[in-house]
């Protein structure tokens, strides 16, 4: 048989004929259809943390309350089109929230998005992100600023460390690409790199 290569999408009929050492002869005919690529989409879960009061009220975006102590839940996150998603996250602890007020701003995401920070003076505490797909990749990015100063915080995914001075930080995020989960969940670990507290 011929090798037929680089169809484009359609229906294509081919004559099959064989014939064997008796000079006997076959044929049948073969259809092959050829479907267009499946179109690859990006979905977006987009979570502001903050304490309970001022959430960031804008589509897209899902509030998540980490006041508390340990093992903070969130609720199921929603896809920034609205739709119902699979996924939430456990944060294993906050300390307490920082508000650099409503001024700050920003440019690395919404202003109101790096009002609030949860913040802590352990060496290190994890976000797990559960509800995943094990076939699929995610990019992560994550936010990190406080209205103080002398303070780093480093974030770890799979073994990929970042690092950013969180001292004012309105422009520099901690992007990860084509994390793979585990068991359909991806662990953060937020360590404390310089100074006293560690943000998110």
């Amino acid at each position: 048989m011929t090798s037929v290569t680089n169809l484009v999408q359609g229906t294509y009929k081919f004559e099959l004929k064989v014939t064997d050492d008796s000079s006997a002869v076959g044929k049948d005919t073969l259809q092959v259809i050829v479907f267009p690529a499946p179109t690859i989409s990006n979905r977006y879960v987009r979570v502001n943390l903050y304490g309970g009061t001022n959430p960031y009220n804008q589509d897209g975006w899902n509030n998540w309350n980490v006041t508390g102590s340990t093992n903070i839940t969130s609720p199921g996150f929603k896809y920034s089109d609205g739709a119902i998603s699979s996924i939430n996250a456990v944060l294993s602890y906050t300390q307490g929230i920082g508000d650099n007020g409503a001024s700050y701003g920003g440019t690395m995401c919404p202003a109101q998005v790096l009002r609030y920070a949860t913040y802590s003076t352990a060496s290190t505490r994890s976000l797990t992100i559960k509800g995943l797909n094990n076939s699929l990749t995610y990019d992560l990015e994550f936010y990190s600023s406080r209205l103080t100063t002398g303070n780093s915080t480093a974030i770890v995914v799979n073994g990929v460390k970042q690092t950013v001075v969180t001292d004012n930080n309105k422009s520099n995020s901690m992007a990860f690409t084509d994390v793979k989960p585990s068991n359909g969940q991806i662990v953060v670990s937020i360590n404390k790199s310089a100074g006293t507290y560690c943000y998110l």
